[in-house]
């Protein structure tokens, strides 16, 4: 985070059974989780210090799905972190999951900027809401599409024309396959906002997948210094000291004359 100067950075695949919210070494940790003793999965969002400032109520659904809002100089901000089933879970366990999805979505505020980062399955997805997708598409990508369409949705990964290896997110071990499958998913009223949706090449993460970086004309709320209450020096009475008494004299704070004394 402090590489890269990002406020905000979303997790995926945490492997974590915990849900809370930890601050480690000034970076807020909050995470999703599973809790009931099987293999431990999570979600989350690492937040910076002055990110963690502007923090509104989190919502933690499960270990798929996540929620965060916070406050902005304008508008509020609606952040859903989401992990989607891959092709080796079930399709009921894949509309559940968007059932749950759609919930989130249609409870969040309307008047907020909203966003929905998803990570997908690396069967890839093309074309979707826009023209510059890479990969090719499935069926759960298809529930994908159906999802954004149905909610008004666009994927900002598909609105920008990158090079290949500014848009592919993951890379087969042998690195003949690659495709997109994180994406930043905005509501259309919002779509203006987002400048460039790019992957970073050469992230060091420790992951098979590189990182995604939105580029967004957003400011997060910073909270005001309150101001300090300067003591006001009433100057004109030098004037005044001076003319009736002739000699060197001090001004207190109040204003009351103060006889200098002569050493």
């Amino acid at each position: 985070m402090n590489r890269y100067r990002w406020e905000i950075v979303r997790l995926s695949e945490t492997h974590l059974h915990s849900t809370g919210i930890e601050t480690i070494n000034d970076i807020t940790l909050i995470t999703s989780g599973r809790s009931n003793g099987v293999h431990p999965q999570s979600v989350g969002f690492l937040l910076s210090k002055r990110a963690k400032q502007s923090l509104l109520p989190v919502h933690p659904v499960s270990e798929r799905i996540i929620t965060i809002r916070l406050k902005g100089s304008i508008d509020n901000m609606t952040i859903i972190q989401v992990y989607v089933p891959d092709s080796s879970r079930s399709d009921q366990e894949a509309e559940e999951f968007y059932s749950q999805l759609q919930h989130t979505v249609y409870t969040a505020p309307k008047k907020n900027v909203s966003f929905v980062i998803v990570r997908h399955s690396n069967d890839g997805l093309e074309d979707v809401m826009g023209k510059f997708g890479h990969g090719r598409q499935n069926h759960r990508g298809e529930m994908l599409i159906d999802f954004c369409r149905d909610n008004e949705l666009i994927i900002t990964n598909t609105m920008f024309r990158h090079r290949e290896r500014r848009q592919v997110i993951w890379r087969s071990p042998d690195g003949r396959t690659a495709n997109m499958t994180d994406y930043i998913i905005v509501g259309k009223r919002w779509k203006s906002p987002v400048l460039s949706t790019v992957s970073i090449a050469g992230s060091d993460v420790d992951s098979d997948h590189v990182l995604v970086m939105p580029e967004l004309r957003l400011r997060i709320w910073k909270p005001q210094q309150p101001k300090k209450n300067l003591p006001r020096y009433r100057v004109h009475l030098l004037k005044n000291i001076e003319t009736r008494n002739g000699e060197p004299t001090r001004v207190s704070l109040s204003g009351e004359h103060v006889p200098r004394v002569r050493p």
